[in-house]
């Protein structure tokens, strides 16, 4: 008996016809199984549904891009958190409405209980007594990250990871779709076999892919790849003539929105000075004219002259440069970090002091001899070093003959690109010849504040030098998923992954043509027809009306134009706060005290009266945790009493408690921070304690925003305070 194993073909026509076809004429198949993902995400759902339904012995389980078109649950924007897959599909715009116009096309046919109702698996006994199970992503889930062959990919994708979701499969031979990638391997004793999918076009080989069974084989069973090439193009000219959500061949990076948060992010220390600048250094290479989704070319010159400036005011005497502006410590990370965006800012023409380079480039020649330095920073120090036109070769020959064994890949990338810049290429290809793509599943609060998705970004930047646009191709797809997510990145996870995306795209812009325009039309929900035709490399439109409601959106054939991007992005202010007491890993009190250290109800002030906020935060994970930030934005009637600038004393009510132990404090007119790392909560330390001096000053009803700290480099620690109405009452 032959079984013919299909799934993923989510509304492709073109190619399930011709897969199909192949079977039909090659393979001779007594029974189909169809495992899920049929409809959603293409342009003819119904000829899918009708097609597979007419199958001969066929039976057809339930994928998740079947629920979602069928329950309304639709996930915002991609089609499962790339978290958990960030290889799944991620070249349509505007998920939503494609699951809503899927559903309405399926209802209308009449096939949506039919589609709603599909089985979760289907199981079958070989006559050996193996036992087979077929699924959609794995055996207890229809969505989720299912199964992958590459093991440092992500870490959902980990031996460790994949043998967990095959916990209560009571099967030898798991048959699955769900990530469009063929894979025939041993997991935990279990046969893990994944089809690759029908319609594939995120994936480098766009063939349709499927699988047959074969249980008549001497050994008890066979499974077999099958790939088959289809008319692509003209899967691509039915897309558009569906009015089917704009379709990109590479995903997108979402940069109007990352980017604007690294520019509005609320702190300022080193590395989150360069995260908000450095990036625009690719951005503004994008613009040919014009302006880039709202970004100016002068908008992005000002912000990155500014902040060579801002630069100015971390560095020290040695040339290196502190976390925190005007302060002691020394941030070996920031120091190559801020090296770096300087040397590239110069590169690109923009004004660098002497003053500012000269004494940061004498730091660094003497630093990248010490070998108590980690690896990564010797690497980067080598890395910045040989942009610089000042290549360290003994320090370099020193980390490849001493070192090189003991690095991990990111490292190894890092020296190789050193030796590239350098212009000694059978160096750096020779470290490239064992070096892969492998990055550990890490997150650090401090130190180089790196992680997995950091470290993925310099390899990219790299494999870019080194002209591996293949592989750079696939790392690619991994960040661009993680940028266009819901996820949260730190400041230096977002910088690194849209400065590498953008010399990433820089290369590939090159393979489209310099005569390619950005042409077409975009229907309004009104009816209103907006046409756009610029050599610019964007163009946006920003909606005014017609909220929620369809618009359409068309390119030009002829324009040139093979790769497009459409992204629908919102932004605005609650008309009310509604944040609650919340807290995790971090523990936060606050407490509002009189003069004379006793409690008070801040609901009700009068006019001129003074008093203090006292704060207490604390590890309640048991674990000192680095790089800290507590902030209270202030009502508008209140302002803060600058006990600094007045050199005054603490009360001594306050002699028992923990203060002043911030590395820096940040007050505004309608805010106080404090920057710091805290110890691990114990017997004899119940947390630090910070206090700010307060006056009500201006009568009338205000709102008292929420307290909050939080790791600035890892989202898990954080705490938070609610806030409320207060008032100011005359005198």
């Amino acid at each position: 008996m032959k079984i013919a194993i299909l799934s993923d073909i989510h509304g492709n026509t073109v190619a399930l016809d011709a897969v199909l076809a192949d079977i039909a004429q090659n393979r001779h198949v007594d029974h189909f199984w169809v495992l899920g993902d049929l409809t959603a995400l293409g342009f003819d759902p119904v000829g899918v549904i009708e097609r597979v339904q007419a199958l001969p012995n066929a039976v057809i389980t339930y994928g998740n891009a079947d629920y979602y078109p069928t329950s309304g649950n639709y996930p915002a924007p991609f089609i499962a958190d790339v978290e958990a897959n960030p290889a799944l599909l991620t070249q349509y715009g505007e998920v939503q409405r494609s699951f809503a116009w899927t559903a309405g096309m399926v209802t209308q046919a009449g096939h949506f209980d039919w589609l709603a109702t599909l089985p979760l698996d289907v199981r079958l006994t070989l006559p050996d007594g193996t036992r087979v199970l077929g699924v959609h992503a794995s055996p207890n889930a229809f969505e989720g990250a299912g199964f992958y062959p590459d093991r440092d990919a992500h870490p959902v994708y980990s031996e460790k990871a994949m043998t967990a979701r095959l916990a209560g499969a009571n099967a030898d031979l798991l048959l699955a779709g769900h990530c469009h990638w063929p894979m025939n391997e041993i997991i935990a004793g279990v046969h893990v076999v994944v089809t690759g999918g029908i319609s594939n076009q995120s994936h480098v080989d766009r063939r349709a892919k499927y699988v047959i069974l074969d249980t008549d084989a001497e050994l008890g069973y066979s499974v077999t790849h099958h790939y088959v090439a289809y008319d692509y193009q003209a899967h691509i000219a039915a897309l558009i003539a569906s009015h089917h959500p704009s379709l990109s061949l590479r995903p997108p990076i979402d940069i109007d929105r990352r980017l604007g948060q690294l520019i509005r992010y609320p702190y300022g220390c080193i590395e989150q000075i360069v995260s908000a600048v450095f990036p625009q250094l690719t951005l503004s290479s994008f613009i040919s004219d014009g302006s880039l989704a709202g970004w100016t070319r002068e908008q992005i010159d000002k912000n990155i002259n500014a902040g060579i400036q801002r630069l100015r005011a971390f560095q020290r005497l040695d040339g290196s440069f502190s976390y925190w502006p005007g302060t002691d410590r020394v941030s070996d990370w920031g120091s190559n970090y801020a090296g770096h965006f300087l040397i590239e800012a110069r590169r690109l023409g923009y004004n660098v002091p002497e003053t500012l380079l000269a004494p940061w480039l004498r730091y660094q020649q003497k630093k990248i001899r010490s070998t108590r330095l980690p690896l990564l920073s010797r690497a980067y120090k080598a890395y910045v070093l040989a942009l610089a036109d000042k290549p360290a070769y003994s320090a370099m020959n020193l980390l490849k003959e001493n070192n090189l064994r003991d690095m991990n890949d990111t490292e190894k990338w890092l020296l190789a690109g050193a030796y590239k810049i350098a212009g000694v290429d059978r160096v750096a290809e020779a470290i490239l010849r064992d070096t892969g793509t492998t990055v550990r599943d890490y997150r650090e609060r401090a130190q180089t504040y790196g992680s997995t998705l950091r470290d993925q970004a310099i390899i990219l930047e790299n494999m870019v030098l080194a002209d591996r646009m293949d592989e750079a191709n696939q790392i690619a797809k991994t960040i661009a998923a993680a940028l266009s997510s819901d996820l949260w990145l730190s400041t230096q996870e977002t910088g690194f992954a849209l400065l590498a995306m953008g010399k990433f795209l820089q290369k590939v812009e090159g393979t489209q043509g310099q005569n390619a325009s950005l042409a077409g039309n975009l229907r309004l929900p009104s009816g209103e027809k907006i046409i756009f035709d610029s050599k610019k490399k964007a163009w946006s439109y920003e909606f005014t009306e017609g909220f929620g409601e369809k618009a359409v959106l068309e390119l030009d054939s002829k324009s040139g134009v093979t790769t497009a991007f459409v992204t629908l992005t919102w932004e605005g202010i609650p008309l009310r706060g509604s944040a609650t007491d919340a807290a995790s890993n971090l523990g936060l009190t606050l407490r509002w005290l009189n003069e004379d250290g006793a409690p008070i109800d801040v609901k009700n002030l009068r006019q001129g009266q003074v008093f203090w906020g006292h704060f207490r935060v604390s590890a309640t994970s048991g674990i000192p945790i680095e790089e800290i930030a507590l902030e209270q934005i202030l009502p508008a009637g209140w302002e803060v009493e600058n006990t600094r600038l007045r050199w005054e004393e603490l009360p001594g009510w306050m002699n028992k408690w923990l203060l002043q132990q911030e590395e820096y404090l940040d007050i505004r007119d309608d805010r106080i921070r404090w920057f710091f790392d805290l110890p691990a909560t114990g017997r004899k330390n119940s947390g630090l304690d910070f206090v700010v001096k307060l006056r009500a000053v201006t009568p009338g009803r205000y709102t008292l925003p929420p307290a909050q700290v939080q790791a600035m480099y890892d989202q898990s620690y954080y705490a938070r305070r609610a806030g409320g109405d207060i008032t100011v009452a005359k005198k």
